[in-house]
């Protein structure tokens, strides 16, 4: 798979997310998902609080493939969702991600392949076969290329008029502190307390 330079306008981006929960990290997996689902909604658009459109403005100092501008109006067309632009992605450490851009766009043309082969089993009244095994492992490998590479993680310091990559090119994190709506937060949504992106080296 080939990987452009930071500089380069087709930069690709993965964020790392840590969220929190009454100051504790969040390691339930069913409540890191909603939680990421949470984030790619207000990444999607439109801003409906000065919170959020701040967390946009801050996010698109460091992704060079996020359209501030779009997002502002809405980045989704009528018929799409979040997930088209924003992958929600969990390593073997159960960490989330979310990936923006081309890699978002991979990872959604080997899911149509991995949903084909699906379908395939199914009309064949099997549960497994040589084309779902090999999209399955074609979409790992494309998450564990991605994830082990640095040069795809948002940094800091962009210059949004010449997305050119500046500074001590420091990878950040997502940092989102949310609260359950409900006694059960499996079953419920989370609401976003707090949006902020800050420094944090890349895991890999």
């Amino acid at each position: 798979m080939q990987v452009n330079s930071t500089n380069s306008v087709n930069f690709t981006s993965v964020v790392p997310i840590k969220i929190y929960n009454n100051g504790e990290i969040v390691t339930n997996p069913k409540i890191a998902k909603k939680a990421c689902e949470s984030i790619t909604k207000v990444l999607a658009g439109p801003a409906k609080t000065q919170e959020q459109f701040d967390f946009l403005k801050k996010f698109a100092q460091c992704d060079p493939e996020f359209n501030l501008i779009r997002t502002i109006k809405g980045y989704c067309s009528k018929g799409q969702t979040p997930c088209m632009y924003f992958k929600i992605i969990f390593d073997k450490f159960s960490n989330p991600f979310i990936f923006t851009g081309k890699d978002a766009d991979i990872l959604s043309a080997l899911g149509v392949k991995v949903g084909i082969a699906k379908r395939e089993c199914n009309l064949n009244h099997v549960q497994d076969s040589f084309n779902l095994r090999m999209a399955k492992q074609n979409y790992c490998d494309a998450v564990q290329n991605i994830l082990t590479d640095n040069s795809r993680y948002v940094k800091e310091g962009y210059d949004t008029s010449t997305k050119i990559k500046s500074g001590e090119l420091t990878s950040i994190c997502a940092d989102i502190d949310v609260k359950a709506r409900k006694a059960d937060p499996e079953k419920f949504d989370l609401k976003i307390n707090n949006l902020n992106v800050k420094k944090l080296y890349a895991p890999y």
